[in-house]
């Protein structure tokens, strides 16, 4: 007869059954050492932490042989608190030798995801040849990467040590393994291999292999031979599960070498979804305010990611105040939003006195509300060209530089007293492109005419009540009553969270993306921090060992470089250039342009095999220049005074106290064209083009995102979300791979002390970046610089 009880995968058969007479078994349609479902609570107590929230399963089984008819049923429930799981079971067999009832606990700590300890203990009911009887198992599960598993599993092992509480017989410990395979990484193909021993010689080879033929489903074959060290037995196992989200129903038919057959089903209710009919429980919470930095946003993109993949989430409340996000993140945030909407999430968009930035950000939400006594600042982008020539004139300094390309105006800031008429052209056309995108998108978010949209904006300011008429809001709330219109929107309550990751299929620390920011000014050396200045750059040391690391690091399969710079040192930006190319030949990068990613920006994304742009960002600006300060006549005005002792033509050519001469002025120039001419064919490499098809879209020219996509400077439009996306499918991950953010950024008591008051948008410090950089990048090469620091508002 097939004894009901359940063989510990290929590892050991069940604690107390295993001492029955017969030493046959019936096994279970899972792998031990790779299926995490309420299975675990018999199978291997240490899966249990990876049971994805709690599983339900109930089987049945019937077998025979000849006239003898063998009936076993199970109940098993698991479920997860942190990295602890637990499981009950209860098993009963009725056969025509003996019957009994069986009682399990289990209980699994996962010490990291890739490491798990688990116990059970079992205990036989009143009846039946083992009455009173207890076992303890003792688990371990090691998955080192998505697609290898191991398990160790020992049971009964209170049997040789007289503790079983079963007097008249002794139960043999069993000791067994198993070694798990998924060649692509998750469970479409899972092969299991393993081998348990008991201590009176019952040896049990098992061979498990499962294939999923969509999400809703899997076929699965177990075969095994058994009683090795004596007279071998055999049975075959094949089955086919459905599931549809949490809910799965499974059966299959059993063959043993000596004639025995039978059937085994089950069902089960588990917290794994594979579509949208699983219950949605939570809204995420994003909130944007007080000056978010490029850190912080890219934080909040993840969250809209994660919201995306996850089963569980109904939808989204998104929070402005004062973020300060400018009209190219402001794409961004629609795009995401959009994401959301499209996967039937519901999107409350909540402002308080919101720029045109964070209303046209809205546009795709479900609903948006603005407080009752906001003003809904809406009045088309700008940008400010300042230039600081003739209050340098005034205060004695002069500012020397070499430039190549007419466009290339990032150094007329300092030497012009108003901008040059090439960089108001230049600068306009950016303009003109962001005004038409942001009209266009609103209009086909209200689905308006285009000239509603510009009467609009031309009307601004707008009132609560202004805007609501126009249809850009759909009306006022207050925050206290935020609840209230979630439950309204959604039919019910739903808790407000932060979002988590998505329950997945995946084993120990899977392979995922790393995105790499590369912010503010590229300089040379390390990252700095001038949280006094509320400015950041990216240091050249910093990002290529990061970017050398992630070449060998087996957890990262592709990497995004999030870009939001308007470039700096040429040396710097050709330095971290060879480090993404280096990184390009072994794993899939992808390029995001934020808000200004121009000059040395633009020059290292070109090494990545994929650009993403938002239509807004400011982007190009492919030239170089060199320069330095020449503070002779201020020193002079306060009485300092200079000998300058020089050996070699050209030994004080970097000092501040002397402008360049004629021949260091054509050295110059010629440095400047090789590096220039460099410039062009990184990017040229990059792109895949020649240095000829450049023309007329260098020498400093600056574009939209749009016009850039059209130039094909960059490949397509869409923000950070869309990058991660391609860069998960270029590198084969599933939908839910997790992202890292790198490198990471220790912050310091000036940080927490003064960010909120950096942060206000009271205190225009970044007004000051153009004065502080020059002084910060005098005497130290070239620099691949943009015209203006930031992106349009």
């Amino acid at each position: 007869m097939i004894r009901f009880g359940v063989l510990l995968g290929a590892l050991a058969l069940t604690s107390v059954a295993a001492a029955q007479p017969t030493r046959s078994s019936t096994p279970l349609p899972v792998g031990i050492a790779s299926d995490d479902l309420g299975f675990a609570v018999d199978s291997n107590p240490s899966l249990l932490p990876y049971v994805p929230r709690y599983s339900l399963v109930a089987s049945h089984l019937r077998a025979n042989e000849g006239s003898v008819t063998t009936v076993g049923t199970d109940v098993r429930a698991a479920f997860v608190l942190g990295p602890v799981g637990l499981g009950v079971g209860f098993d009963r067999l009725d056969a025509a030798t003996d019957s009994r009832g069986r009682f399990s606990f289990s209980a699994g700590y996962a010490l990291a995801r890739a490491f798990s300890l688990g116990l059970a203990l079992r205990i036989v009911g009143p009846n039946g040849s083992l009455a009173g009887t207890n076992g303890l198992d003792l688990a371990l599960t090691l998955r080192p990467s998505s697609n290898f598993s191991f398990a160790w599993v020992a049971s009964d092992l209170l049997g040789p040590l007289g503790l079983d509480g079963n007097g008249s017989r002794t139960i043999p410990a069993t000791f067994g393994v198993a070694s798990a395979f998924r060649p692509f990484g998750d469970d479409r193909f899972t092969a299991e291999l393993g081998i348990t021993a008991r201590t009176d010689r019952y040896v049990v080879a098992r061979l498990y292999a499962s294939a999923a033929f969509s999400r809703g489903g899997r076929a699965f074959l177990v075969a095994q031979l058994e009683d090795l060290a004596r007279e071998a037995d055999g049975s075959l196992f094949a089955g086919v599960e459905l599931r549809i989200d949490g809910v799965a129903a499974g059966s299959g038919l059993i063959a043993r070498r000596h004639g025995e057959n039978g059937f085994y089903a089950y069902a089960s209710v588990d917290g794994r979804a594979s579509s949208g009919l699983v219950e949605r429980e939570h809204l995420v919470d994003i909130v944007l305010e007080g000056g978010t930095s490029v850190r912080e946003f890219t934080q909040r993109m993840i969250e809209f990611d994660r919201a995306r993949i996850d089963p569980r989430v109904a939808g989204a409340v998104v929070r402005l105040r004062e973020s300060g996000i400018g009209l190219a993140l402001a794409q961004e945030l629609r795009y995401a939003i959009a994401r959301l909407t499209e996967r039937d999430r519901l999107v409350t968009c909540v402002l308080e006195s919101p720029t045109g930035a964070e209303l046209y950000a809205c546009g795709t939400a479900t609903e948006v509300f603005v407080e009752e006594a906001g003003t809904i600042r809406m009045l088309g982008p700008s940008v400010d060209l300042v230039t600081y020539g003739g209050l340098l004139e005034t205060l004695g300094i002069h500012a020397d530089f070499v430039r190549i390309g007419a466009y290339k105006s990032a150094p007329e800031r300092f030497t012009h007293r108003e901008p040059s008429a090439e960089s108001i052209e230049n600068t306009s056309g950016f303009i003109d492109d962001a005004y038409e995108r942001m009209v266009f998108d609103l209009a086909t978010d209200l689905s308006v005419g285009r000239a509603v949209v510009r009467d609009a904006i031309d009307r601004g300011p707008l009132s609560p009540t202004d805007a609501q008429e126009v249809g850009l809001v759909d009306g006022t709330l207050d925050v206290a009553d935020l609840d209230d219109e979630v439950a309204r929107l959604h039919g019910r309550e739903l808790p407000l969270d932060r979002p988590g990751s998505a329950p997945d299929r995946l084993w120990g620390d899977a392979p995922g993306v790393a995105v790499v920011l590369i912010e503010g000014a590229i300089v040379d050396r390390d990252n700095v921090s001038l949280p006094l200045l509320g400015t950041r750059a990216t240091g050249a040391d910093t990002i290529v060992a990061t970017l050398d690391a992630l070449r060998h690091d087996t957890s990262v399969r592709a990497v995004v470089l999030r870009i939001d710079s308007p470039g700096g040192s040429a040396t710097a930006s050709d330095r971290i250039w060879r480090a993404v190319r280096r990184l390009a030949r072994v794993k899939t990068v992808v390029a995001s342009l934020g808000s200004i990613a121009a000059s040395g920006g633009y020059y290292v994304a070109t090494a990545a095999q994929t650009i993403y742009a938002d239509p807004s960002t400011l982007t190009g600006s492919i030239g170089i220049y060199y320069g330095k300060i020449d503070v002779a006549t201020l020193a002079t005005r306060l009485g300092v005074g200079i000998a300058s002792i020089e050996r070699g033509e050209h030994a004080g050519a970097l000092s501040m106290y002397r402008p360049f001469d004629d021949s260091e002025r054509a050295r110059l120039e010629e440095l400047v064209q090789e590096g220039y001419g460099l410039f062009l064919r990184r990017v040229a490499e990059g792109r895949d083009r020649t240095v000829e098809s450049l023309d007329g879209l260098a020498e400093g020219r600056i574009w939209s995102g749009d016009a850039a996509e059209h130039h094909g400077l960059v490949d397509r439009l869409g923000g950070l979300v869309a990058a991660i996306a391609h860069a998960r499918a270029l590198a084969d991950l599933p939908d839910n791979a997790e992202v890292e953010v790198l490198p990471s950024r220790r912050v310091g008591i000036v940080d927490r002390v003064l960010g909120s008051v950096i942060a206000s948008p009271t205190i225009p410090v970044a007004r000051l970046s153009g004065l502080s950089f020059l002084v910060y990048a005098s005497g130290e090469g070239m620099w691949a610089l943009a015209p203006l620091d930031e992106g349009v508002h």
